[in-house]
């Protein structure tokens, strides 16, 4: 794997940060922007080598690029991706995206591996454009302060993301937002405002809640 510096802290203002999830594979066609402190933070889909060319030509214009490659344990990594999968309207349950994402000996998984992300997003913007964040149960905030360094601002002013960034959701939480994922797409009612509902609403509010020692995580 590419050795990243972290030289780079923080960011100087004008800077876009390319937020990036493996196995969070998202939209390339309209990823999600939001300002912070002066950067721009756009959530860039973990897609392979077209998909992040497709990301920096859209983004070529304006100040430097960085890109933030958070990393979790597989497991994790894996249920977080049925999470994303799910916020994003997915009905799927568990085994089947699990089966889905992993592949067979023909068609491969439908991702790629973490180190080869970090790998070509480096290949992209250099070892000194990326920052590689490792999840570790043993300090689950060091990320977040890591993330927030890049930024400028001070510790705990950042939300990092809708609901369950901080945490690997739990199955009853996701299964909770794909049941109403299936009443939902049963209704017919407008895409777009799903997206609203349950990324702003349901996810964030999921997301501030303790989990209780029964709910177990799906693997």
């Amino acid at each position: 794997m590419t050795a990243i510096s972290t030289n780079a802290l923080p960011l100087p203002r004008g800077a876009r940060l390319l937020e990036v999830r493996p196995l969070e594979l998202g939209s390339a066609d309209s990823p999600r922007r939001r300002d912070v402190n002066g950067r721009t933070v756009v959530a860039a889909p973990a897609r392979p080598d077209a998909g992040r060319r497709a990301v920096v030509d859209a983004l070529e214009a304006g100040g430097p690029l960085h890109a933030i490659v958070w990393l979790w344990p597989l497991p994790d990594a894996l249920r977080r991706g049925w999470a994303a999968a799910v916020l994003d309207g997915s009905v799927e349950p568990f085994d089947a995206w699990l089966r889905s994402a992993l592949g067979d000996e023909t068609t491969g998984p439908a991702f790629e591996p973490q180190d080869a992300v970090v790998d070509g997003w480096a290949s992209l913007l250099g070892a000194e454009g990326v920052t590689a964040l490792v999840v570790d149960e043993a300090d689950p905030d060091g990320p977040t302060r890591a993330y927030e360094a890049l930024l400028g601002t001070r510790d705990a002013t950042v939300a990092d993301g809708p609901g369950w960034s901080r945490r690997t959701p739990t199955f009853a939480e996701i299964e909770v937002v794909r049941a109403f994922n299936a009443a939902y797409r049963q209704l017919g009612l407008d895409r777009g405002v799903h997206r609203s509902v349950v990324r702003d609403g349901m996810a964030a509010e999921l997301g501030r809640r303790v989990p209780g020692p029964d709910e177990a995580p799906p693997v």
